[in-house]
């Protein structure tokens, strides 16, 4: 599904849980983590639902977050996986991950600004299938956040809310 390629990738970063210093948030994300909410597969396609069980493992050498989880939307299931780190400034994020339908594995880089984190990465367009600058953006709360995924031109693709 076309939605997947900007919408599943991002979801292994999308693992921001609570407003504690920078260099500690990675630290916060361990743990089972269930979200819904939609995607699309076009700029002009209809939202379809999207449902997702993640789980995050900290590893404090090297301050990094290992991902892995499952997804759903109509008709298809699949695997994530994926890990980002925290640099030792603590307001750089920086990450790999890996989805196996659409844009398969690249790398992302980000910043922390007080309860939200903005990844940015290249991707496929939805519509052109050209490799674009996108953006991630995380909205961090107690135990729960919530992912906003928008193209170069800041159009919305996706938006998830996650809890314990």
């Amino acid at each position: 599904m076309k939605c997947l390629r900007t919408f599943v990738p991002l979801l292994v970063l999308a693992m921001q849980a609570s407003p504690v210093p920078a260099a500690d948030q990675l630290a916060a994300l361990g743990g089972q983590w269930t979200g819904t909410g939609w995607a699309k597969r076009t700029t002009n396609g209809p939202r379809e639902t999207v449902r997702c069980r993640i789980s995050g493992k900290y590893v404090l050498p090297g301050r990094q977050l290992f991902v892995t989880g499952k997804c759903a939307v109509p008709g298809r299931k699949f695997n994530l996986k994926g890990t980002v780190s925290s640099e030792v400034d603590g307001g750089t994020i920086r990450g790999r991950w890996s989805n196996p339908f659409g844009a398969g594995s690249a790398s992302v880089r980000g910043r922390q600004s007080g309860n939200r984190v903005f990844l940015d990465f290249r991707a496929p367009h939805p519509d052109t299938k050209e490799k674009v600058l996108q953006q991630m953006e995380w909205q961090i709360a107690d135990n729960a956040f919530a992912i906003t995924t928008r193209l170069h031109d800041g159009q919305v693709m996706s938006e998830l809310k996650f809890s314990r």
